[in-house]
């Protein structure tokens, strides 16, 4: 509390010095502490109070022998702050004046205690020094230096002067609420007043600037002045600050100070309810609704206060022109009765009574005189009223137009308001149908994409199908031309069975008429595939990787296609090979049969030339029959296992050559799901219950149908590729994208 109340005093000494005397110019204290020399207390005290504070004074000193002598003070300058003799007696001075000043002027109380009760002139003195920070913890600025300080401060304040009161208005909030309070505080505990003359004079200025007018309030009646005090209660405040408040502004002392003087009310009142922030609510454009709803409340609130003062000055007028009529018609009787007193009576009443006459013609001309002198003041009462009320009605009718014009304004706004709520709630419309068509357009679009899928599946189908189909029928005439089979050939011919070679050739023409119409259907499919119709551009941006993605799979659909045609050329390279060297190897087995039969026919034949007769030539026919079956039963042994390796290889090479294409062809189309799931499931339980879908499809599949060891291999490695590649990639792209 000290810190600030020095902080607030200094600020204000800023501010007083510059405009103290110039016979007692002070100085601006560094530090607090040097306020103890008492010069820059005494120069603002001078300047509220300058017969109470002279510029020098004479004194008398002790010297350091004991002995007193009189000299010439000056508090003009800081060169006896070095002198603490001269201190002490400027000290001395300064209380004693200060206590002279508080008994006459300010009017203290004689019961209240000493303004300098508990302050000594020696004590002060010693508290000069530098200002450093080891004297302020010395001294821990002392109660009697604040004491002394805070009784200058609430001298000058309460002195009631327009300057001082204007620089106090000026300091910031926080130090006029710490000073206004030190001053109450020590108003309270020595009764001190604010200083009468000075109050008086404050206020009747104030109230002349305030009115504008002071001739018109110079000359309103006396009797106009109760009246607007009993309109306007709350303009008569007491003298002295309200007991109630701890935080107030210097300003309200200031007022409280300046209400003791009788100031008329109704002039104030008027003045004072002027609406302040009309002139900048019509200034200002602004086109908030909050903003025009606050100023038309604030417009009706000072309408309906200047309506009240409107109605009060109608009744002073109404009470004063009816008091105007009253002294007319009393007036008026009066002349009446003068003018029907006969000229004989009053002749004949004047010669006995003379003196009496005489006296009663100067009481009815003083009478008349009077009525005359308050008919002229009610008539100059009647026109200043007149004046107000016609002001106070353009000012009606200014704040009318102003509000009218500020209701119009919010009319406006609401107006504009609405019809942008409007526009919102049509594009909220239009973007709901928008959504609706959206969302309709993507589920044909998903119809469509599932069709196309089911469409290019069954085209994959066909299409292994016409190369299952093209194998069988390129082997079948394999099997037919013996100039490129000849085992085949030679099992046929060894079959003796032309029977049979027709039914091949008639399964060929059946198989060729199959291809056929697998190839029309192929390129039906194909012409309906390509009649679908394409994404649209602008659905979403969705669309647009998804047609990315799909030419990717497109992309990858190829090099599976050209991967497949290289298997299958492969696979017949190996045909082909596998037919040379079956063909190869029985012509060498029939070669080397043919070349061994003949070598023992020769020896036989020779040892039957040894041995002669015809027992000889039986057992060479004999043993000829019976090499003749070794070699055809050889011959046969051989060419028959190599047929039926053949086919065995055959048909295992075309197995593993139908499951690749298969393998091939469901990767192809698992990739298609792949992104086709990705399309239509958006989050995991979606997947989920699409997984279990498909898992319980296969089931009930391989449950209802029974299909060969082939098209079980088949539905297991779909089964598999859909397990490990379509779901396992669906898994591990949401929790990426988690």
């Amino acid at each position: 509390m000290d810190i600030s109340r020095q902080h607030s005093t200094l600020a204000l000494l800023r501010r007083l010095i510059p405009i103290a005397d110039s016979s007692v110019p002070g100085y601006v204290p560094d530090h607090f502490t040097q306020l103890c020399d008492g010069i820059s207390l005494y120069a603002i005290l001078r300047t509220v109070a300058p017969s109470t504070f002279p510029p020098t004074t004479i004194t008398a000193i002790t010297g350091d022998d004991g002995e007193e002598e009189t000299a010439m003070l000056s508090l003009t300058s800081r060169s006896f702050e070095s002198h603490a003799q001269m201190r002490k007696a400027n000290l001395s001075v300064l209380l004693r004046r200060i206590v002279q000043y508080a008994k006459e002027p300010m009017g203290q109380s004689p019961t209240a205690a000493s303004i300098t009760q508990g302050l000594d002139a020696a004590s002060l003195a010693e508290l000069a020094g530098d200002g450093s920070e080891s004297v302020l913890a010395a001294a821990t600025i002392s109660a009697p230096l604040m004491q002394l300080v805070g009784i200058a401060v609430t001298l000058v304040v309460l002195s009631g002067v327009k300057a001082i009161l204007g620089e106090v208005k000026s300091l910031p909030r926080e130090d006029q609420v710490v000073l206004s309070n030190w001053v109450r505080e020590l108003m309270s505990v020595y009764g001190l007043k604010p200083r009468s003359q000075g109050a008086a004079q404050i206020g009747a200025s104030t109230s002349g600037i305030s009115s504008g007018d002071p001739t018109t309030t110079a000359g309103a009646p006396a009797a106009s002045l109760p009246s607007a005090a009993q309109a306007h209660p709350q303009r008569a405040a007491p003298a002295g600050p309200p007991p109630g408040i701890t935080s107030a502004s210097m300003s309200d002392v200031f007022a409280a100070t300046t209400h003791g003087s009788a100031v008329p009310a109704a002039v104030s009142t008027i003045n004072n309810s002027q609406p302040k922030s009309t002139a900048r609510m019509v200034l200002g454009e602004a086109e908030d609704e909050g903003y025009y709803r606050n100023a038309v409340y604030q417009l009706r609130n000072e309408l309906a206060e200047v309506k009240a003062q409107l109605s009060a000055m109608q009744d002073q007028y109404r009470i004063a022109k009816e008091d105007k009529d009253t002294a007319e018609s009393k007036y008026r009787l009066l002349l009446g009765e003068q003018a029907k007193a006969p000229s004989g009576v009053a002749a004949s009443a004047t010669a006995p009574q003379g003196g009496g006459s005489s006296s009663g013609s100067e009481h009815q001309q003083e009478m008349l005189a009077l009525w005359q002198e308050r008919c002229r003041n009610k008539d100059e009462t009647i026109a200043t009223l007149t004046a107000r009320v016609e002001e106070q009605s353009a000012q009606v009718a200014a704040l009318k137009s102003a509000t009218a014009a500020h209701e119009v304004a919010l009319q406006a706004l609401r107006r504009r308001l609405k019809t942008a709520e409007e526009g919102v709630m049509v594009k909220s419309e239009e973007k709901r149908a928008a959504e609706e068509k959206l969302a309709v357009a993507e589920d044909k679009f998903a119809a469509q994409m599932k069709m196309r899928l089911e469409l290019e599946n069954q085209v994959e189908e066909l299409n292994s199908r016409v190369l299952v189909l093209t194998l069988e029928q390129d082997r079948l005439r394999g099997f037919g031309s013996g100039d490129e089979n000849p085992p085949m050939n030679t099992s046929f011919v060894s079959n003796g069975s032309v029977d049979r070679v027709m039914m091949l050739e008639n399964e060929l023409d059946e198989v060729r008429h199959q291809r056929d119409s697998l190839q029309r259907q192929v390129g039906i499919l194909q012409r309906q595939v390509a009649a679908m119709p394409s994404p649209v551009a602008d659905v979403s941006t969705a669309n647009d990787t998804w047609r990315a993605q799909l030419r990717q799979v497109e992309r990858e659909r190829e090099d599976l296609r050209q991967q497949l045609t290289t298997a299958l050329e492969r696979n017949g390279n190996l045909q082909q090979e596998l037919a040379a060297r079956t063909t190869s190897a029985a012509t060498a087995a029939v070669a080397n049969l043919s070349l061994s039969g003949s070598g023992v026919d020769t020896g036989e034949a020779v040892d039957a030339s040894n041995t002669g007769g015809a027992g000889g030539a039986h057992t060479a026919g004999v043993t000829d029959s019976n090499e003749m079956d070794a070699s055809s039963s050889s011959v046969y042994v051989p060419l028959h296992w190599a047929d039926n390796d053949g086919k065995k290889r055959e048909a295992e090479r075309r197995e593993q050559v139908i499951l690749s294409s298969l393998l091939m062809q469901y990767s192809y189309r698992n990739l298609l799901l792949q992104q086709h799931q990705t399309l239509l499931h958006k989050d995991s339980a979606e997947a989920e219950v699409a997984h279990q879908r498909q898992m319980e499809e296969h089931l009930e599949v391989a449950r209802q149908t029974h299909s060969p060891l082939l098209t079980q291999q088949r539905r297991d490695v779909e089964k598999g590729l859909l397990e490990s590649v379509l779901h396992g990639a669906k898994l591990r792209m949401m929790r990426v994208e988690q």
